[in-house]
C-alpha cells in the first residue's frame, strides 16, 4: 500500500523522548515488513524535514534514522516521492479540512489523492475525524496504527 505521511515522523524520529522515537522505528519496521510504501511530495514541508532529518547526531536515534533512510529513502520500492504537479482539490473538500488557512492539510490530501490507495498516516485527529471515508481517503492514527495491522 502507499501511505501518505506528514511531519509527525520528523518530530517522532528527531525527538529526545524514548517512546516517540521506539514508535516510530515500530512504525517503520512494520511499513517495511509489510511492503508498504511511504508517499510524500517534492518540495513538501515533510520532503524538507527528511532532508533535516539526514542532517542529525543525535546519538540515541542514529540507529533508527540510519535505519529509515536505508530502508525507505534509498529504495524507490520502499518510498514514493511525487515529484508530478499535485492534483487541485475541489472546494468541498477544502472546506472540511481543519487547518486549510495554513495549506498544512491541503498538501497533505492533495499527496494522498495522487496515490493509488489514498492512504494518510498521521497523529493528527481532527484531521482523522473531518476526512475519515470521505472523497476516497482513509485516515489512519499514528496510535493505533500497530493494533490495525
Amino acid at each position: 500500500m502507499d501511505i501518505t505521511i506528514n511531519e509527525w515522523l520528523f518530530y517522532y524520529l528527531s525527538n529526545t523522548e524514548e517512546h516517540l522515537y521506539v514508535l516510530a522505528h515500530k512504525i517503520l519496521t512494520r511499513l517495511y515488513e509489510k511492503c508498504d510504501r511511504i508517499v510524500y511530495a517534492k518540495g513538501s514541508p515533510m520532503s524538507g524535514k527528511i532532508n533535516q532529518l539526514s542532517k542529525f547526531e543525535l546519538p540515541k536515534q542514529r540507529d533508527t534514522i540510519k535505519d529509515f533512510f536505508r530502508k525507505f529513502s534509498y529504495n524507490s520500492e520502499k518510498m514514493l516521492i511525487i515529484d508530478t504537479e499535485l492534483p487541485k482539490l475541489p472546494n468541498d473538500l477544502v472546506n472540511i479540512l481543519p487547518r486549510r488557512e495554513t495549506d498544512k492539510d491541503i498538501y497533505l490530501v492533495q499527496t494522498c489523492l495522487a496515490t493509488r490507495d489514498k492512504i494518510i498516516l498521521t497523529v493528527d485527529e481532527d484531521l482523522k475525524k473531518a476526512l475519515d471515508n470521505k472523497f476516497g481517503v482513509k485516515v489512519k492514527l499514528v496510535s493505533g496504527f500497530l493494533e490495525e495491522s
